[in-house]
């Protein structure tokens, strides 16, 4: 009813004040808005994800991590806010990003995506080997998404097994010319 359409109204506003105060690098002003709005919908994934930006410009990463971290506690069922946290835990010590990793695992074990993450996390720390089979396994359930092969090539790069990286990058480049995996092609290439 009308509670309803009154709630939506706030939170289009709220959407919109905040948008408008980053566009005019108001930083704390926009913070405020993500967060009234989170107020209102506690479960906006885009709020959450300006919300984590704005406080990591404003009081640094480990704020915004911390934020995120607490809205996962309050939310655990909320998948994609669970990704967010995954995707700025990537650069972090492993521990708490595989930790991460292998919970959003544990609720779906054939996600291509959290598999690709897991072994880029892994890889990162000089875990190439454990990586591989995920990496593999990611190729498996999403062939034609470019980041299995690509993920594939940074590995077995890692590992270096040159040649059947420059096959990877070539496959995802073939799936997708934008795919990214360009210059992990040219640098795994000796022919260049």
């Amino acid at each position: 009813g009308a509670q309803s359409v009154f709630a939506l109204t706030a939170v289009l506003l709220l959407r919109t004040q905040a948008r408008l105060a980053e566009l005019r690098t108001e930083h704390a002003v926009a913070l405020a808005h993500w967060r009234a709005l989170l107020q209102l919908n506690p479960v906006d994934l885009a709020a959450h994800t300006s919300a984590a930006t704005l406080l990591a410009r404003l009081e640094g990463r480990v704020s915004a991590i911390r934020f995120l971290r607490d809205a996962c506690a309050r939310h655990p069922n909320q998948i994609p806010l669970h990704n967010t946290l995954l995707e700025w835990l990537r650069t972090e010590t492993p521990e708490e990003a595989l930790t991460v990793a292998d919970q959003l695992l544990t609720a779906d074990p054939t996600n291509a995506w959290i598999l690709r993450e897991k072994a880029l996390i892994l890889c990162r720390h000089n875990r190439p080997a454990e990586a591989l089979p995920l990496a593999e396994e990611a190729c498996r359930i999403e062939p034609s998404s470019p980041s299995s092969p690509g993920t594939t090539g940074v590995i077995l790069a890692a590992l270096g097994r040159d040649r059947e990286a420059r096959t990877a990058f070539q496959a995802a480049l073939q799936l997708s010319i934008e795919s990214g995996f360009m210059e992990d092609l040219l640098r795994v290439s000796g022919d260049f």
